[in-house]
């Protein structure tokens, strides 16, 4: 059938005419494609946000990639190329800065009879964006005496100054010396950035050892380091610390995977007399995240399905009103001659004009929708910014419930039959049953909610893991609670009519027409009233299944909180200035400190047991 302006011009006359149901149809789809598309919208934008907040709040131990090595002379621009370039593709994925460090042998301040007093050298790529310069400047490579920068612990626990000079002993080689200036004095901005991960020295200026104490460390440039301060060896590392911010769940796998070939391909390379190691948690750390997206993301899809099923039967419902409201109309076409196909055409065509506009605004829509999450409700809560993003998914989704819809509008027509000489349907009753109920559908519906219903007993989770030893969501488990609220549905349909003639009976009994009369109606037409009822009930079942699971889901995550920290505070005494406070005496003060409401003292210590050659871990709580 082809599309002339003179059938044009008659569906939009017929949507002139009949405006007001055809508004309610619109809406109603509408909110459908709405509702439907902001599924894989809000999907992708709470695992994108939740997977970034997981890795910055994760610890740089766990997050960062760190290639090293020990250097024992040589041409350093040749591992350092080797480096750069196995590094590249993941460098690329992960958008990650690379900082290279290296840090020598201790060597001795002098003065010392018995040894005690230690330093390193050290350099730091970029360390100038880190750290401020309190006094002098940074170091410049020139000859002896060779300059360096102190952090301002360093200098007050060493008392030095700029310009102070000093030279150091490597213990190691004999006569090996190494004058040294003080060139600046430097403060770092933030020692908690990653940028000082494992940098204990360098953020606190002092280590504590059992046999000697180090200070330091003195800062110098590659250069130096490597023609200086290098006599034997030194320990240099490549450290890489991506970009979080903007990695997402599209990303994330190729970051694991890269990650896992780095680690393979890198590890156990010549390193001149030594091997290159790499060292990383961050595969296991996104695959962790990914599991925990998973189950995110089954819980998402479980309210989502129901939600679906009740935009779906809303949308036949409404159809079904405008079927009804057309059907005086639809037989008076058929008594002057039109077959179903052309009034099949008519109502696709009218169908097509109302949903294809309705389905490319409903994305957009979805997406401007879900930003009102960063404002109100968990998410702001949690201070959780998602940023929804159109994708091929949601415009899909809105297809595929625009077809649905169109198909809902248009094929009853000739479902609907021919038309009786006076001009009526042909069927003045409606079947007390409907299409599901004579063909035994609901019955198989009830089977398989049973099943679900038993597999969620077995499993206790949407989370399967295959044959293959991958985890994924089964999709039975994830549609059994929403199959359960349509067999219950079902259920309903099957009681009306009963419940109806038995009112029937009863209400002929009663000296009120009105009574009668209603009750008469509905037994006779039962399935009139039971789709309305059957909307409720949905609209129910979903809002209280909604709510018993977002509470039993908070609950969870208290519990695994509860679970996993045990303590809201953890406090280290610092033992640099005094040593003569036991850590098991400081419960007193902790509990006179304000909101503190109990301290309790737990010191480990490796202990051997018996035997056994493996020490073991031994807790002392009071």
């Amino acid at each position: 059938m082809s599309v002339t302006p003179g059938l044009l011009k008659t569906v939009l006359r017929r949507i002139r005419a009949d405006w007001a149901i055809l508004l309610a149809s619109a809406v109603t789809l509408l909110l459908a494609g709405i509702l439907v598309s902001s599924a894989p919208i809000y999907s992708r934008a709470v695992n994108d946000a939740g997977l970034q907040r997981a890795l910055v709040d994760a610890e740089t131990t766990e997050s960062n990639v760190e290639v090293s090595g020990r250097y024992h002379g040589g041409n350093f621009e040749e591992i350092d190329d080797l480096v750069l370039s196995e590094t590249a593709r993941l460098r690329s994925i992960a958008d990650a800065d690379l900082y290279r460090t290296g840090q020598s042998d201790s060597f001795a301040f002098p003065g010392q009879e018995d040894v005690r007093d230690l330093t390193v050298f050290a350099f730091y790529q970029s360390i100038e964006d880190y750290a401020t310069l309190l006094d002098g400047d940074w170091p410049q490579s020139t000859g002896e005496p060779y300059q360096v920068a102190i952090s301002e612990d360093t200098a007050e626990f060493r008392e030095l100054g700029v310009g102070d000079e000093i030279t150091l002993i490597y213990r190691h080689e004999e006569g090996y010396d190494v004058p040294i200036v003080v060139a600046g004095i430097y403060q770092i901005e933030d020692p908690t950035d990653r940028y000082w991960y494992d940098s204990e020295l360098a953020t606190t200026g002092f280590s504590e050892g059992q046999a000697f104490d180090t200070y330091g460390p003195l800062i110098v440039t590659p250069t130096v380091f490597f023609e200086a301060a290098t006599p034997r060896t030194s320990l240099i590392s490549w450290r890489m610390f991506p970009d979080f911010e903007e990695m997402t769940t599209t990303t994330a796998p190729a970051v694991r995977s890269e990650t896992n070939r780095l680690n393979r391909r890198i590890s156990g390379e010549e390193f001149f007399d030594g091997r290159i190691t790499v060292a990383t948690r961050l595969n296991s750390l996104i695959a962790t995240i990914e599991r925990s997206l998973l189950v995110t993301q089954a819980s998402v899809t479980i309210v989502i399905v129901q939600l679906a099923i009740l935009a779906g039967y809303a949308l036949v419902l409404t159809s079904r009103l405008v079927v009804d409201h057309r059907q005086v109309e639809t037989s008076v076409l058929r008594a002057r001659g039109a077959s179903s196909k052309q009034l099949f055409g008519l109502s696709l065509l009218e169908a097509v004009c109302l949903a294809i506009p309705l389905m490319v605004v409903a994305p957009i829509l979805s997406m401007l929708a879900l930003h009102l999450f960063n404002l109100y409700g968990p998410l702001n809560d949690i201070n959780l910014q998602i940023e929804p993003r159109l994708s091929s998914g949601a415009f899909l989704a809105s297809g595929i419930t625009g077809v649905v819809g169109i198909l809902l509008l248009s094929l009853p027509v000739l479902r609907e039959g021919e038309a009786t000489p006076g001009g009526q349907p042909g069927r003045h009753r409606q079947d007390s049953e409907s299409l599901w109920q004579r063909a035994g559908i609901d019955l198989a519906v009830l089977v398989v909610a049973a099943v679900g219903f038993l597999q969620l007993r077995r499993y206790s989770t949407t989370i399967t893991q295959t044959v293959e030893g991958r985890l994924g969501i089964d999709p039975l488990l994830v549609a059994a609670p929403a199959i359960g609220l349509i067999a219950g549905s079902i259920l309903a349909l099957r009681i009306v009519p009963l419940i109806a003639r038995i009112a029937e009976r009863i209400a002929a009994r009663q000296r009120s027409a009105l009574i009668a009369l209603g009750a008469w109606q509905i037994a006779r037409r039962p399935l009139v009233y039971s789709r309305a009822m059957l909307l409720l009930l949905l609209a129910i079942g979903v809002g209280i299944f909604t709510t018993a699971y977002t509470e039993t889901w908070q609950q969870s995550q208290i519990d695994q909180a509860n679970h996993r920290i045990g303590t809201d505070i953890r406090v280290q005494p610092d033992t640099r200035f005094s040593r003569t406070i036991e850590p098991m005496t400081l419960t007193d003060a902790h509990n006179q400190l304000d909101n503190v409401q109990a301290s309790m003292p737990i010191n480990e210590r490796l202990e051997q047991f018996g035997d056994v050659r493996d020490l073991g871990s031994l807790f002392l709580m009071d």
